[in-house]
């Protein structure tokens, strides 16, 4: 039986501080899990201190006797600092997560040894049989948020849980939230209100590339801001990991103002003195947005949480919505290949659908946890099996209509007159909670200025309209593609395209919105051809420099890129050549959703 004392003295142990005491509950958690080996969920504030009750369990398990201790954690940057966390409780961790793949065999040797006290894996792997059979083990699930539907979902699925609530308050944390339609005017009035905060912060975006927009318009404001996502990389960083974790320390250690990131920087970051969190786009949750806010004014007295809304916002939303689970179609796609297969890779499945990897990955992760399943993945294969498929519509639609709800709540939260901190504790099913007294709605009156000067925007406009993008062309051919012109891996040197230039994305809040409306119309205007013009000569400068103008043209819109092509080409005083005639009226090369689709729609 471990005694309070003697686990306090780990907690000493694992702070450096031989002052250091238990806070309210942590104690009573521990013990729940190691003397009485329960099932519980602690739901705590961010910064409460759930490592702690999770890592010294561990080591008192382990001094036990006890095997190791696996970890379940969604994100990288959470993976890492709890490694650090560990070690300084003498705990061997170890992880295994997408960027250690070459570490997977060594790490899995030691754990077999019993040399990994913890090990820290991501969700997916759960998939592994090898997790699954883990009876009469005591669970500990944290989190800093969970309603009463979360709590029952977690009770369906664990059974008989102890279940631990401490308050959601945030005593140093001020909250206020704005609408502002137009990407510019938060560009502006983030460029007005940062330099005013004496600590360094995050804003965090719906998409990896408003990400590096915001954080390329900080910087050009004189703001040390960097953007970090799954995937950012950075000079001098060898690969993503790399890159993350340099942005993390560099914030940590205060030597940028501020992160802009996407929800790839979330639990597990732990900067106790960060001052301010902006969310340059609403989140699709009240949950969620919590978790994000609460990385502020952990151990500082005053910290602010500001919500902005764009006019983008719900659209992004919508395709998160739309795209989180598998249409019916996909699945039958693959169900049909994998019928007329004896096994398939994911690439071979990819080969033969149209279909994108990390769609049939999606697919496949679904149709593997239906029981019985009719998938099933054996000798490196995925093969099918003899069980019917017949999708849960009526699941599929009430959790959409619950991710609905949960965006409705959050609009919820920008218009309240209500205290937005009592606001977010009752969404989050505290029975009880106080005004906080010092958020926009307690004060009435903005915690910030939500005026934009005017030069300001008119530079943040011009800067959208001139965040281009560079277009990288494909170097290699898809395994099989163009066989009979005997292209085989890399494409030869002199058939390999340079990189280009995009002015815009489709419907993005640059040039988007119009080229989408004037496609409409039948034909582009003038502003866009002399908006392309500028880009080439002005930013792009390609070299060598293009001495003749083509394009690809359209059998259903005879009439609308060629036109535009012939004033670019103007424009630039270069002629303009009609090179390439289509023979074939083809589906649009935009509905390929793969490397393979993409070669085969273009062979006559």
């Amino acid at each position: 039986m471990m005694e309070k004392h003697g686990a306090e003295l780990l907690l000493q142990r694992m702070l450096s501080n031989t002052s250091a005491t238990f806070r309210e509950g942590q104690w009573e958690a521990i013990d729940a899990v190691v003397n009485q080996r329960r099932k519980l969920l602690v739901v705590q504030r961010t910064g409460w201190g759930k490592s702690a009750v999770y890592f010294i369990a561990s080591k008192i398990f382990r001094d036990r006797g006890a095997g190791p201790t696996i970890i379940i954690s969604p994100l990288l940057a959470l993976m890492r600092n709890q490694v650090a966390a560990a070690e300084r409780l003498g705990i061997t961790a170890e992880t295994l997560n997408s960027t250690n793949r070459e570490e997977w065999q060594r790490i899995s040797d030691k754990l077999l040894r019993g040399g990994v006290d913890c090990l820290l894996i991501s969700p997916e792997r759960l998939a592994n049989q090898d997790f699954l059979e883990t009876a009469n083990t005591p669970v500990l699930g944290t989190t800093a948020t969970a309603n009463n539907r979360v709590v029952e979902d977690i009770r369906q699925q664990l059974g008989d849980i102890v279940i631990q609530r401490g308050t959601l308050a945030r005593e140093s944390l001020a909250l206020d939230a704005l609408v502002l339609g137009e990407q510019s005017s938060r560009l502006a009035w983030l460029a007005t209100v940062i330099p005013q905060f004496s600590k360094s912060g995050i804003v965090y975006t719906l998409t990896t590339r408003d990400a590096e927009l915001v954080a390329e318009w900080l910087r050009t404001n004189g703001i040390s801001a960097f953007a970090y996502y799954s995937g950012v990389t950075c000079e001098g960083a060898e690969d993503s990991n790399t890159a993350r974790e340099y942005l993390e320390q560099a914030l940590l250690a205060n030597k940028i103002k501020v992160l802009v990131a996407t929800t790839a920087l979330g639990m597990g970051f732990d900067k106790p003195d960060l001052g301010f969190v902006i969310h340059y786009q609403m989140p699709g949750s009240i949950v969620g947005y919590y978790q994000q806010v609460g990385r502020a004014g952990r151990a500082i007295d005053s910290a602010v949480g500001i919500l902005l809304c764009g006019g983008e916002d719900r659209a992004i939303h919508k395709f998160f919505r739309e795209s989180a689970f598998p249409a019916e179609a996909q699945i039958h796609e693959i169900l049909n290949v994998l019928s007329e297969n004896d096994g398939l890779t994911l690439r071979g499945i990819e080969q033969r659908t149209n279909l994108r990897y990390g769609q049939i990955e999606k697919a496949l992760k679904l149709l593997v946890a239906e029981n019985p399943s009719p998938v099933v993945y054996t000798e490196k294969l995925w093969r099918r099996t003899i069980v019917s498929f017949s999708p849960d519509h009526e699941r599929i639609n009430h959790l959409m209509n619950q991710r609905k709800n949960e965006l409705a709540d959050v609009e919820s939260y920008i218009t309240t007159k209500e205290c937005k901190m009592q606001f977010l504790r009752r969404a989050l099913d505290e029975p009880s909670a106080e005004r906080c007294g010092k958020c926009s709605s307690c004060l009435q009156h903005p915690l910030l200025s939500p005026d934009i000067d005017s030069g300001l925007l008119h530079a943040a406009n011009l800067f959208i309209k001139h965040a281009d993008l560079p277009l990288n062309l494909n170097k290699q051919v898809a395994s099989g593609a163009f066989t009979q012109y005997g292209f085989k891996g890399n494409l030869p040197a002199g058939l390999q395209g340079s990189t280009g230039r995009v002015l815009s994305r489709w419907g993005d809040s640059g040039w988007g919105k119009q080229v989408a409306q004037e496609k409409k119309t039948g034909r582009f205007s003038d502003e866009l051809v002399e908006a392309c013009a500028e880009m080439v000569r002005q930013r792009w400068n390609p070299h060598p420099e293009p001495t003749w103008v083509c394009c690809v043209p359209s059998l259903k819109h005879l009439d609308l890129v060629p036109d535009f092509a012939r004033r670019l080409a103007a424009k630039l005083g270069l002629p303009f050549i009609d090179a390439i005639e289509k023979v074939v009226d083809n589906p649009p090369q935009k509905m390929q959703q793969n490397r393979f689709g993409d070669a085969a729609n273009l062979l006559i």
